[in-house]
């Protein structure tokens, strides 16, 4: 919690502790007596509540997880010079216009290319990829801590904080790896979808 939201809790807690020392201690109970303790109180409370509005307003983002990692691009030795160069395009975009660290583009049994922090591990799909490309339907996962199934993802970089898989139509998936926990955004997605689709007419045609 941020210090600025701390202080209207502070205050409200303070106020409650005197109103109650206050209740205590009074040799006299009036109804203005009474009628004042129950406005410090309601006081207290409505600052303690301000504090968690601006705790809701203003959350803490998650701080990026610190990689030291090299960054490398390893594109598929198959592919021509045309297709190289529209997966190069795609993927530096995404690396520099999104909280990805890494991506990876899986294509009919192939590895067609890996780029950012990634390390040099044979990429298989798991059961996550393969329900993605089964449905036909981006899969987005904000914090792969909660997945057992995570460490499919460990092929690309081990212990991703969060990854978005959008299917290649039934062929394949494009990967994004984030550089934190819920870091991407729908905008993210809706861009990585138009890559996809994108592609698939690319590569349907090689």
């Amino acid at each position: 919690m941020k210090k600025p939201s701390l202080i209207p809790s502070i205050i409200g807690v303070l106020t409650l502790l005197i109103a109650s020392f206050n209740a205590i201690s009074a040799e006299y109970i009036t109804p203005s007596f009474v009628r004042a303790e129950v406005l410090s109180g309601f006081a207290g409370i409505v600052l303690i509540l301000i504090t968690i509005i601006l705790t809701d307003i203003e959350p803490n983002k998650p701080s990026n997880k610190e990689f030291s990692d090299k960054q490398f691009l390893i594109l598929s030795s198959s592919l021509d010079t045309t297709y190289k160069e529209e997966l190069k395009w795609g993927s530096k975009l995404f690396l520099t216009a999104t909280s990805a660290i890494s991506i990876l583009i899986y294509w009919k049994g192939t590895t067609l290319l890996k780029r950012g922090i990634v390390n040099e591990k044979n990429f298989v799909p798991g059961n996550i990829c393969n329900q993605a490309i089964r449905n036909k339907k981006v899969i987005s996962i904000v914090k792969t801590d909660l997945f057992p199934g995570k460490i499919e993802f460990d092929t690309i970089k081990e212990n991703l904080p969060s990854v978005i898989i959008a299917p290649i139509d039934n062929t394949g998936v494009i990967i994004l790896g984030g550089a934190n926990e819920r870091c991407f955004t729908k905008s993210d997605e809706i861009w990585l979808v138009g890559w996809s689709e994108r592609l698939n007419i690319l590569l349907s045609e090689y």
